[in-house]
């Protein structure tokens, strides 16, 4: 299994109005809205689990 970091996110980004602003340019409901939506993306990076 090739495990890697796609993302993270932070509890700012979770309590801010980042999922506000993503569910009024969706018009989808909260509920709806995924971790994946309103994480800061970064270049695929390998993880070495030795």
């Amino acid at each position: 299994m090739r495990q890697a970091v796609v993302g993270f996110i932070t509890a700012y980004d979770i309590m801010s109005e980042k999922p506000m602003r993503y569910m009024q340019s969706m018009t989808s409901p909260r509920r709806e809205v995924q971790v994946r939506d309103i994480m800061h993306g970064v270049r695929v990076t390998p993880v070495r689990c030795d």
